[in-house]
């Protein structure tokens, strides 16, 4: 069904209410976690994990892919689950590899494994995350859709911003992840806590 734009004082009116701002900081939040980690995954494989530069592009390729299945997993999930109960399991899911990165991309295996398993979360919710953006908007749907957008791409400048200080203070990359980390489980608790009060949505 097309989404029908109503007057602009309808979806200013709309924005007055805490759901959508509440829902669009969880998406900030957790799109800034993800990106203070992901935007320095190559410095993370080449300097902590030692892997050689040859293997980046098989590595992307990896990453690409996770992200891919994360998204053909998640949409027949919609049928049988909510959207905000997907979306808490996809950005603990994410939490959870940003964290392994942060302590163990020292061994191969697991920085290959953590930097998968957060883009496949990222992408899990993605689909999950824009319908839930649209069901909480009310009569602002437009408005709220052009905001989600602004959202996500100033999460990604301010993400990579957080985890480059994070780097230029401790030295390494991997350090990347501890703003990363912080900010995932932090969205993470923002939706649980949506789920908790709205369960059955």
């Amino acid at each position: 069904m097309p989404v029908v734009k109503k007057p602009l004082s309808n979806e200013l009116t709309a924005l007055k209410s805490w759901h959508p701002w509440f829902i669009l900081s969880g998406v900030a939040i957790g799109s800034a976690g993800f990106y203070a980690y992901y935007s320095y995954a190559d410095p993370i494989m080449a300097t902590i994990a030692h892997l050689p530069a040859a293997s980046m592009t098989l590595i992307m390729f990896l990453a690409g892919a996770s992200m891919f299945i994360g998204n053909i997993v998640s949409a027949p999930l919609t049928k049988y689950y909510s959207d905000v109960a997907l979306v808490c399991v996809g950005q603990t899911l994410i939490a959870i590899a940003v964290l392994g990165a942060l302590f163990y991309s020292h061994i191969p295996w697991l920085a290959i494994s953590s930097m998968s398993l957060a883009a496949f979360g990222y992408f899990f919710i993605s689909g999950p995350m824009q319908a839930l953006i649209i069901a909480g908007a009310g009569d602002a749907k437009v408005i709220l859709a052009a905001l989600g957008q602004i959202a996500y791409n100033g999460a990604n400048a301010i993400g990579a911003f957080l985890g480059g200080e994070a780097i230029r203070h401790y030295g390494f990359a991997n350090f990347s992840a501890l703003p990363g980390s912080v900010l995932s489980f932090i969205s993470a608790i923002v939706f649980i806590g949506l789920l908790l009060r709205y369960p059955r949505h």
